[in-house]
């Protein structure tokens, strides 16, 4: 028995080494779908990162949006090239993540500059990305803590680096979660997955606001971002690391309070936890002397209406334009000229 011991291991071995051969191969890679989406926290992510290389290969990158679908749904870089007047071999692009929290946009900017190093990083915010109560944002923080792809392109830590070595040179571990999953369905692949954003990175909705019914608008509330307010914590401290991040390489910081649409309120605990989240959005901007375009705080003729929101805190492709407009008269009147801490369109 201890004789056929080595032949086991040298059998594994070469089973292993076949099936790396094997899912080298261009046609057998071409048959079957992209393995990313099974080591990302959610299977977008790897089309919004393919999205960006590809863009940021033909053209000079100069802003990049980030945040999570609020920003994703809010600001359309077409329509923000469009209103800057620029070249076609330059431009902007939405890099924003569903449900993205601070703690997790500091891992996927890390990720992001490894590949683009944009002048300006325009970072969209709203109350629910600073509760450290969230249980939606410690959800989120710790599924990007425990994604493979995440922590390898991001490079963080000894076990980051070792993924990304793996990663790099095995197609098998790449893959590993797949093929699981090829076993466990019955050698049925799993459906083509739909991508709800464009080649920017922006997601237009259609739907209005304004056209729900009050039982239908009553169904949006959703107080798990603003329970048990707290705009302290961890994701507090690592907003301030990613612009600390983003300084210490010399790119610009833009802050931008999104807009939310009336109903939002009734979503918090107190009346006063919008006031507690935007005095320590303030006081960041102050810290690191960094402009704040408030977008709810914005006179009554401009203020965004139910029409221009899809649901209470995204904008739809109407509301879109319009915001992304007023962002990009900020950059036309020269970003490079604001007042520290609040800036108003």
């Amino acid at each position: 028995m201890r004789r056929l011991l080595p032949l086991w291991i040298l059998f594994f071995a070469g089973l292993l080494l076949l099936a790396e051969l094997v899912l080298r191969m261009p046609a057998v890679q071409a048959a079957l779908p992209k393995p990313e989406p099974t080591l990302w926290h959610a299977e977008m992510i790897e089309y919004k990162l393919e999205y960006l290389k590809k863009f940021a290969a033909s053209h000079d990158l100069d802003v990049l949006f980030v945040g999570n679908s609020t920003t994703q749904a809010g600001v359309d870089p077409t329509v923000f090239d469009t209103e800057r007047n620029l070249s076609a071999g330059a431009g902007s692009f939405n890099a924003s993540i569903e449900g993205l929290p601070p703690a997790g946009l500091l891992t996927f900017l890390k990720i992001y500059l490894r590949y683009v190093q944009p002048q300006h990083v325009v970072i969209g915010l709203s109350a629910q990305d600073l509760n450290s109560n969230s249980p939606w944002a410690k959800d989120v923080t710790d599924r990007v803590k425990a994604s493979p792809l995440a922590m390898a392109e991001a490079r963080e830590g000894w076990l980051g680096q070792v993924l990304a070595f793996a990663l790099d040179h095995s197609v098998l571990f790449r893959y590993r979660n797949l093929l699981h999953q090829f076993v466990v369905r019955g050698g049925q692949l799993a459906p083509a997955s739909n991508v709800y954003f464009d080649d920017r990175g922006f997601d237009p909705i259609d739907r209005s606001l304004a056209s729900f019914s009050a039982s239908e608008a009553l169904q949006l509330q959703n107080r798990a971002g603003v329970l048990n307010y707290d705009a302290g914590g961890l994701q507090l401290q690592s907003l301030k690391q990613t612009i600390q991040l983003l300084q210490e390489q010399g790119i610009d910081v833009v802050l931008v309070n999104m807009p939310l649409a009336d109903g939002y309120y009734r979503n918090f605990d107190k009346p006063e936890d919008y006031d507690r989240y935007l005095a320590a959005l303030h006081q960041v901007a102050e810290q690191f002397d960094v402009p704040v375009l408030d977008m709810e705080s914005l006179p009554a003729e401009l203020a965004f209406g139910d029409a221009e929101f899809a649901d209470f805190n995204h904008l739809n492709a109407t509301g879109a334009q319009r915001l992304t407009a007023l962002i990009a008269d900020y950059f036309a009147a020269g970003a490079e000229q604001h007042v520290a801490n609040t800036t108003r369109p």
